[in-house]
C-alpha cells in the first residue's frame, strides 16, 4: 500500500541520516549510513567502505548501500571489487547510471564498466508479455486493492480516494458494489469464496475525499457480502493514540483474518466471531509491513516488510523470522504478496524498475533461492500495487498513481490522470535463467535487529 504513512517512514530515515551527528561507534543501519555519508563528504573512503560494509550485513544486498559501497571502491582504486559490487546490483535486474556518477570517473573507460552500462540499460526495457484484464473508466478513482471471486468470476477493486469498490462481472459489465459508509481508503481485499465474504482493509488517510481531520489515523476491516454487497461486519481496530494502517489482509481457511498494519508496524491476527483482534509481533520487529501470503501448510505467514525485506511468521510458535535470501536477488520494496503453487509473487514499487516478481523458494520455505521478473518497465506501469493470483495468471493494478497526490494530498485535473489498468501476466513460465534444483533446508543466518531503513532504489544518498 503506497500511502503516506510508507513514504513518512522514509522521510523520517532519510531526516534521521541527514540531520543526526554520526555515533562514534555507529550501530544501526540508518547510523552506519549517516556515518558513511559523512566519510564520503572527508574523503575518508577507507571508512565509508567499512561503515557500508557493516551496513550491509545487517541488510544484505541493500541496494543503495551496495550501490554507494561501489562508489567506495572504485574512490579507493579498487576497480574489480566496485565492478562486482555493480554487477550484483544489475543481476538483480535495477536500474542504475553509474554512468552520470563521477565517483565512477576511473571506471568509465573500462571494458567491463561498459558491458554494466549495457546490463542496466537492458534492465530498464520492458519485460513481460503482459495483457489487459479490464480497465475502470474513473480517473479518480487510485486503485489500490483488488479480489476475485471464483463462483461468479467477478473482480473487486477498490478505491483509495472515491472510498468504493467497483465490480467487474464475467461479461464485463460493472457497477458500484460498496461506497462510503464505513468505508474510508480502500486498500488490501481479498474473497473468502466459501462463505461468500469480501474482506476489506480501509483507512482513513489524507488522500481519501472528504477525509475528516478527527478520523486521520483510524483503520478497520469489513466484511461485505460477496453477493448483494450488504455489509455484514466492521471491526475498527481500537485506538491508542497512534496512526495505524491495515494495509493488506488474508482469510485463512478457519476463517482467522491475519492483517498488516503499515502505519503502526505491526501483524494482527482477528477472529471475525468475537472481533477480537491479537497483535502477533513485538514492537519494533516489523516497521513497514505490506504484502501478506499463506503458506500451502497453513502454518507459515509469509509477511513484506518494505524496508526489511522477506520475512516469515509461524503461527504455531508465534515467532518471525527473516528469510534467506540467494545472492543477486533483491526483495526490498515489496508491496503485495501472494503464493503461488510453493512460491511467492510480489509486486515492487520500492526499487527501480517497478515490477512484478516471482520468488521462488527451496523445498523449506525458508530461503528465496530465484528470481524471474514477470512484467518491467510496461507502458501501463504509473507505480503498481496489489494483485490477485487467479489459476494460472496474476491480475495486479498496473497504474495506482500514488505518485499523483500533491504535498496537499490533492490529485491534479482528470484530463492528467488515468483510470485503472489492471494487467494479468502467466505464472507457469518458467525462467530460462532457471539454473539450479531445489534445494533442502538452507543453513540459518544471522537475524540482524529490526531497523528503520532509507529508500530503497533510488539516487544513492551521499
Amino acid at each position: 500500500m503506497r500511502v503516506a504513512t510508507r513514504t513518512v517512514l522514509f522521510v523520517a530515515a532519510l531526516a534521521l541520516a541527514a540531520g543526526a551527528p554520526a555515533a562514534d561507534t555507529p550501530q544501526g543501519f540508518v547510523e552506519l549510513f549517516k556515518a558513511a555519508t559523512e566519510a564520503h563528504g572527508a574523503k575518508d573512503y577507507a571508512r565509508m567502505e567499512r561503515l557500508l560494509r557493516d551496513a550491509l550485513a545487517l541488510r544484505p544486498g541493500h541496494p543503495t548501500a551496495q550501490y554507494n559501497l561501489a562508489a567506495a571502491l572504485a574512490l579507493r582504486g579498487e576497480k574489480g571489487d566496485a565492478l562486482d559490487a555493480l554487477g550484483s546490483l544489475a543481476r538483480m535486474g535495477l536500474s542504475f547510471d553509474p554512468a552520470s556518477d563521477p565517483d565512477f570517473a576511473a571506471l568509465r573507460e573500462g571494458f567491463r564498466f561498459g558491458l554494466l552500462k549495457q546490463d542496466f540499460s537492458r534492465n530498464r526495457k520492458a519485460v513481460g508479455d503482459a495483457d489487459v484484464s479490464f480497465t475502470v473508466p474513473a480517473a479518480s478513482f487510485i486503485p489500490e486493492g483488488i479480489a476475485y471471486d471464483g463462483d461468479t468470476r467477478s473482480f473487486f477493486l477498490g478505491s483509495v480516494h472515491e472510498r468504493r469498490i467497483q465490480r467487474i462481472r464475467r461479461d464485463g459489465k460493472q457497477d458500484n458494489f460498496a461506497a462510503d459508509g464505513p468505508l474510508w481508503a480502500v486498500l488490501g481485499m481479498t474473497a473468502d469464496v466459501s462463505r461468500r465474504r469480501l474482506w476489506v482493509a480501509t483507512a482513513a488517510i489524507p488522500e481519501m475525499k472528504n477525509a475528516a481531520p478527527d478520523e486521520l489515523g483510524r483503520t478497520a476491516i469489513l466484511a461485505y457480502d460477496l453477493d448483494s454487497g450488504e455489509l455484514k461486519q466492521k471491526h475498527p481496530l481500537p485506538q491508542d493514540g497512534r496512526k495505524h494502517v491495515f494495509g493488506d489482509l488474508i482469510v485463512a481457511r478457519s476463517g482467522a483474518v491475519y492483517a498488516t498494519d503499515s502505519g503502526g508496524g505491526g501483524l494482527y491476527a482477528l477472529d471475525p466471531a468475537t472481533g477480537n483482534f491479537t497483535l502477533l509481533t513485538a514492537p519494533g520487529e516489523l516497521t513497514s509491513p505490506q504484502g501478506l501470503a499463506l503458506a500451502r501448510d497453513r502454518r507459515t505467514l509469509y509477511v513484506a516488510d518494505y524496508t526489511q525485506g522477506l520475512f516469515r511468521y509461524d503461527l504455531d510458535k508465534r515467532a518471525l523470522k527473516r528469510m534467506e535470501v540467494a545472492r543477486d536477488i533483491c526483495v526490498y520494496g515489496i508491496d503485495g504478496l501472494y503464493r503461488f503453487d510453493d512460491d511467492l509473487v510480489a509486486v515492487q514499487n520500492g526499487v527501480r524498475p517497478h515490477r512484478a516478481v516471482r520468488f521462488e523458494l527451496d523445498r523449506s520455505g525458508r530461503r528465496v533461492r530465484h528470481a524471474q521478473v514477470l512484467a518491467a518497465n510496461l507502458r501501463e506501469f504509473d507505480e503498481p500495487t496489489l494483485g490477485v493470483v487467479v489459476g494460472k495468471r496474476f491480475h495486479f493494478v498496473a497504474n495506482s498513481q500514488w505518485n499523483k497526490f500533491g504535498k496537499d494530498h490533492a490529485l491534479p485535473p482528470a484530463e492528467q490522470l488515468r483510470g485503472p489498468i489492471v494487467l494479468e501476466v502467466a505464472l507457469d513460465r518458467r525462467d530460462p535463467r532457471r539454473d539450479e534444483p531445489r534445494r533442502g533446508p538452507a543453513q540459518p543466518q544471522q537475524q540482524p535487529a529490526p531497523l528503520e531503513l532509507p529508500p530503497v532504489g533510488l539516487p544513492p544518498i551521499r
